[in-house]
C-alpha cells in the first residue's frame, strides 16, 4: 500500500487526490486539517479520524511508500511512526522549505518572526521527520536552495509544478486601464512594506493597486492596510474572501503584476500574468526570478525600472515567448512523466 499525506487546500488538494487514485489500486490519503481531524481515504471509501487513530490504521497495513505532500508537522509525526523499510518522499509546496526557521530570514526584508513554544516543537517534529526522507521533489529552483541550506544525503527528483498548462487560467484581454495587483496573500513573505514604498517612487499616488490581503486580521496586515490607503488614494483592498469569478475578473483588471517575495510564491496568480501576456516585476533577489530570467522568461526587476518606463506593455514577441515558455515548463505531458517518476521511485 502507497501512503500520501496531503494538507488541505482548496486549490491543490482535490486535483492531487484525484491524479493518485488514477495511478494507484492500493492506497491511503491522508488529508490533514490538524492531527485531530484528517480524512483518510481509500479504495473502500473515506472516514474522518484523528492522528492518533490514524498511525494505529497505518500500523495495520504494509505501507511500502509514503510520500508527504507538504511536510507538515502531522506528516512528520507520522513519518517518525514508519517502519524502516518504508521509502519517504517529500513533494516541496514551498512554504514547508521556506518557513523553516533557519531559511525564512533569508526571505524577508526589515521583518522577523517570532515562533511560540508550540511552533518550535513542530519545527523540531519536522526536523526528525527530515531525517527519514529518501526523496526530495522540487522544481529546479526550490531543489537549488534546498541542496545548499539542508545538505541532506538524498535522492532528488524535478517536479515543475503540481499543475498542468491546461488548469492556468487566462485572464480577460488588457484594457487600457493601469492597474498593479501587488502580492497574493496576506503572508508577510509578500514583503509589502518595502514594495510600496518602491511603488511610491515609480508611480502616481491616484495609481489603482490591488492588495489581496484576506485572511488573518494582525498587526502586520493592518499596517499594511494603513500604508497603502496613505500612500494611493485608489488602492484596493481585498481582506475578505470573494468568489473565484470575481477573484478572477479583479485580476484581470489588472495590467502588472508586483511580486515582493524573494522565493516562488503566488505561482498561480504568476502563471495567469505570464499566460495572458502581462508585465511581472520581482526583486531582483527573488531566487524565482532570477530562475525565470534562466529560461528566458520576459520578467523585470522592480529595482532597475524607471518611471517613464513602468507601464511599457509588453510587445507582442515577448508576450508570444513567454506564453511558449510557460507551454514548455507546464507541458501535460512532461508533467505527467514527472509525476510517473515520483510515485515509481523505490528507493535508493
Amino acid at each position: 500500500m502507497h501512503l500520501h499525506i496531503i494538507i488541505s487546500s482548496p486549490v491543490f488538494t482535490d486535483p492531487l487526490v484525484r491524479r493518485i487514485q488514477d495511478y494507484f489500486g492500493d492506497y491511503m490519503i491522508l488529508v490533514t486539517e490538524s492531527f485531530h481531524k484528517m480524512t483518510c481515504i481509500t479504495s473502500q471509501g473515506q472516514s474522518t479520524l484523528d492522528i492518533f487513530k490514524a498511525v494505529n490504521l497505518i500500523k495495520s497495513k504494509s505501507i511500502q511508500s509514503c510520500t508527504a505532500h507538504f511536510l507538515s508537522t502531522q506528516a512528520a509525526y507520522i513519518i517518525r511512526t514508519l517502519h524502516q523499510s518504508v521509502v519517504v518522499k517529500w513533494v516541496v509546496w514551498g512554504g514547508d522549505f521556506y518557513g523553516l526557521p533557519e531559511v525564512r530570514k533569508q526571505y524577508l526584508r526589515g521583518l522577523t518572526i517570532k515562533d511560540s513554544l508550540k511552533t518550535n516543537l513542530g519545527y523540531r517534529l519536522i526536523r526528525l521527520g527530515l531525517k527519514r526522507v529518501n526523496l526530495i521533489v522540487a522544481n529546479p529552483c526550490d531543489q537549488n536552495a534546498i541542496t545548499s541550506t539542508l545538505q541532506l544525503k538524498v535522492d532528488y527528483l524535478t517536479l515543475n509544478h503540481q499543475w498542468t498548462i491546461e488548469k492556468v487560467v487566462k485572464l480577460k484581454k488588457l484594457s487600457n486601464q493601469e492597474a498593479i495587483l501587488l502580492g497574493n496573500s496576506d503572508d508577510k513573505y509578500n514583503n509589502h512594506p518595502e514594495v510600496l514604498e518602491q511603488l511610491t517612487s515609480l508611480v502616481d499616488n491616484d495609481t489603482k493597486i490591488v492588495l489581496p490581503l484576506s485572511g488573518i486580521d494582525n498587526a502586520y496586515t493592518q499596517q499594511v492596510k494603513a500604508q497603502a490607503l496613505a500612500s494611493f488614494t485608489k488602492a484596493q483592498i481585498l481582506d475578505r474572501f470573494v468568489e473565484i469569478d470575481e477573484y478572477q475578473s479583479i485580476l484581470s483588471s489588472c495590467s502588472v503584476l508586483v511580486y515582493g517575495h524573494l522565493r516562488q510564491q503566488g505561482m498561480a496568480t504568476l502563471f495567469s500574468f505570464l499566460a495572458s501576456g502581462r508585465k511581472c516585476y520581482f526583486w531582483k533577489d527573488n531566487v524565482y526570478f532570477q530562475y525565470l530570467k534562466t529560461l528566458g522568461f520576459h520578467v523585470f526587476a522592480l529595482e532597475d525600472v524607471k518611471p517613464s518606463q513602468f507601464w511599457d506593455r509588453l510587445t507582442t514577441q515577448q508576450a508570444s515567448e513567454n506564453q511558449q515558455k510557460l507551454n514548455t515548463m507546464l507541458d501535460t505531458s512532461l508533467i505527467h512523466q514527472q509525476w510517473k517518476s515520483i510515485f515509481e521511485y523505490q528507493g535508493p
